[in-house]
């Protein structure tokens, strides 16, 4: 990876490049109307496209300019180039794109209102049991919805490319989590040989896993101008139409029903989920699977119907930013789990651990006993359960609540990917490493490891593969694959080497590979499944810790790498003069697997806490009310480091290898937030079901306006 943001580069006698966008959501292009072009400016779209005109995405084709058919607002019609940025902006504006309606009989043409209007695109059906009739005969029931709305991930810089032309091929500057991605896509679009194409990857900055294939597209777009013009083109989104044009999370309504037994046991759960897949989301077969099976999370359900159900809307470009849609189905079960408890006036704590396999409730109970031990949470549940019942106003004192939740992070792929490390010690007793993907973090993790091990200096640990020239080819650069497989597979050769060393005359390579596991598409759904995990025979030769979910023929429907423990209780406080929550503090632990450097690992989690806060009660850019135009980018609200709470992280070790913690708060902490909240409320009819949580319905909830 280049150490400098692809937008800081420049080149000799580059041009530059900007993308005409469809300025509605649907419609049929039938001209787009050029104003008279400067001599050195072109535009080229659909039409002028060398090779293949668009982009595979895992199953899915995404075209890279509009030919007929505009399927979402903001999708690209065509790219002007030119030698001056401010003259192209110009340019850009006066630019007509002429549509005809879409035939009155066609589907859009109804103009549907909600997600269950539109056409299903995927689905996927989890059963076990009858638990109709569970519910028929059930003495209680429990319901509960959590609304999570579409959001945008801040970035570090709006996204670019930049491609460099020459004779024998070209070479992308793109900041990517999937460089060979990005080289076979570009490849197929310019029509030149994937050898000639090479990718640089620049830096990223932190990110949500938004770099698996949008860097693609636009650098197939940029590489396309770049080929016909024959010249260097630089491509970079304004900070306004990085946040329009890039994928969004999804909009996502996930309900649970669930029928309680006489000791407040779940007999049987209803889960339904709708998602708005949005105009095109290439992964959501493989989401919704996952979806699925992390569905139940840590607990004993019995009986269990799992509908999921994603909706094809013009609503854009989509894609699962944390994780591979577990975020979403984690926090929702919690929810509900916080309903339960809630309505019932149980213990959050114990309940959780009585309705747990054995095997996840040592563990649970243990991350348990830390948090509320260190919080003081089971008197504070107790008391704020008996104030916030009798409050009236703002002048009964502070208004306050703490809430639990638990879960898993679940370490997976959406495909079958081959991840290689490969180690070289020469004569002299440097060592060169090529371990793909590995980000900066990991990297300094693998040199004090190899150090470590091998007695070397760090500066004698050199990083090889800066491109896909020299790279080993591999899957996308998730957070979750690097530290559950990249680096248990270099541990794996360093032991390799320290074996070798003074057996075998120096250089000496090892190289080891693995495959990640693969969702079995073919896997029908069983009436009688049965949830459990289990060890997953090696692949190869090291094999991470795999756990997967299995039916009774034995047969994974969908595996995951690890499944990482984690607990997280928050304390709430409630300003009632201007409706506004203050995070008291922030209790959060789980168990990632092996520990290979602990200050950096307590590092990531709490800049992870930092951005779970964010998304959860303040990261969103508000809408104009007045016009169909979203506000400036700088009205992009987050949380600022003032606003951050003290933190209390802990990481117990267990087991031998790492598995994944990126996204662990993402996976609990809104829950958490949500239940401190709605125990604030406990006086007040409706509940918060929403996410992200915004002041407007917190005031709207406490006066009880609409």
């Amino acid at each position: 990876m280049i150490e400098q943001f692809v937008s800081d580069m420049s080149f000799e006698g580059q041009q530059y490049a900007v993308i005409v966008r469809a300025p509605v959501p649907s419609g049929i292009v039938s001209a787009v109307h050029l104003p008279t072009l400067p001599e050195g400016y072109a535009f080229y779209g659909a039409a002028q496209l060398p090779a293949q005109k668009t982009i595979d995405i895992f199953e899915h084709s995404l075209p890279l300019f509009a030919a007929d058919e505009i399927n979402y607002k903001g999708q690209a019609v065509g790219i002007l180039t030119g030698d001056n940025e401010a003259t192209l902006e110009a340019l850009r504006k006066d630019v007509t794109i002429e549509l005809e309606p879409i035939p009155e009989d066609s589907f859009e043409a109804g103009r549907p209102h909600t997600l269950f209007d539109y056409p299903i695109v995927a689905r996927e059906v989890r059963t076990a049991g009858d638990i109709d009739s569970i519910f028929e005969t059930a003495a209680s029931t429990v319901f509960s919805s959590l609304k999570i709305a579409s959001q945008y991930a801040a970035r570090s810089e709006p996204f670019s490319a930049v491609t460099v032309f020459r004779e024998n091929g070209l070479d992308i500057y793109v900041p990517t989590q999937w460089p060979f991605h990005v080289r076979t896509a570009v490849a197929k679009a310019t029509g030149l040989a994937e050898e000639t194409v090479v990718v640089h990857p620049t830096q990223t900055g932190e990110t949500f896993n938004e770099l698996l294939w949008f860097p693609s597209l636009l650098a197939c777009q940029c590489a396309v101008a770049a080929v016909l013009q024959r010249k260097t083109v630089s491509l970079n989104l304004s900070a306004e139409e990085s946040r329009a044009a890039a994928p969004k999370t999804p909009e996502m309504i996930i309900e649970h029903q669930s029928a309680l037994s006489d000791t407040h046991s779940i007999a049987a759960m209803q889960i339904s989920i709708i998602v708005n897949a949005g105009a095109c989301c290439p992964l959501i077969g493989n989401i919704l699977k996952q979806m699925a099976a992390a569905a139940l999370g840590p607990y004993t359900v019995p009986n269990y119907r799992i509908e999921v159900r994603a909706s094809k809307t013009t609503g854009g470009l989509i894609d699962i930013l944390e994780g591979w849609g577990d975020y979403y189905v984690s926090n929702a079960l919690e929810n509900h789990i916080n309903k339960i408890i809630q309505d019932y006036n149980l213990s959050p704590a114990e309940w959780r651990i009585q309705n747990m396999s054995d095997n996840y409730g040592t563990v649970f109970s243990s991350l348990f006993e830390l948090l509320t031990g260190k919080s003081d949470f089971i008197c504070k549940y107790a008391a704020y359960n008996v104030f916030n019942r009798g409050k009236t106003d703002k002048r009964d004192g502070r208004w306050r609540g703490i809430g639990l939740a638990a879960g898993f992070q679940y370490s997976g792929c959406a495909a079958d990917f081959t991840y290689t490390a490969e180690l070289t010690l020469d004569i002299h007793n440097r060592l060169f490493i090529k371990a793909e993907p590995a980000e900066d973090n990991v990297k300094r993790v693998i040199r004090k490891l190899a150090a470590k091990k091998l007695n070397i200096a760090e500066s004698d640990i050199t990083f090889a593969g800066l491109t896909t020239a020299d790279m080993n080819e591999s899957g996308p650069a998730t957070a979750d694959n690097t530290a559950g497989i990249v680096l248990p597979l270099v541990e794996q050769c360093l032991h390799d080497l320290q074996e070798q060393r003074f057996r075998n005359p120096l250089p000496i390579s090892i190289s080891r590979s693995t495959r990640t596991p693969h969702p079995d598409a073919s896997q029908p759904n069983t009436s009688q499944a049965d949830v459990s995990q289990s060890d997953v025979p090696p692949l190869d030769t090291p094999q991470p810790n795999v756990s997967s979910i299995e039916n009774k023929t034995g047969k994974n429907s969908v595996p995951f790498i690890a499944k990482t423990p984690a607990a997280c209780i928050i304390e709430l406080e409630l300003d009632t003069v201007c409706y506004e929550i203050q995070i008291r503090k922030v209790w959060f632990a789980c168990h990632p697997g092996k520990i290979y450097e602990k200050k950096q690992v307590l590092n990531y989690l709490r800049k992870n806490i930092a951005a779970a806060l964010s998304r959860t009660a303040k990261e969103a850019l508000p809408q104009s009310e007045a016009e169909d135009t979203p506000l400036p980018y700088s009205e992009y609200r987050m949380i600022l480091p003032t606003e951050m709470p003290p933190l209390s992280v802990d990481i117990p070790e267990r087991g031998n290898s790492m598995s994944a913690f990126d996204s662990c708060a993402l996976n609990i902490l809104p829950a958490a937030y949500l239940a401190a909240l709605n125990q604030i409320l406990l006086r007040v009819p409706t509940r918060i079901d929403t996410l992200p949580i915004r002041t407007e319905r917190l005031f709207k909830a406490l006066t009880g306006k609409k």
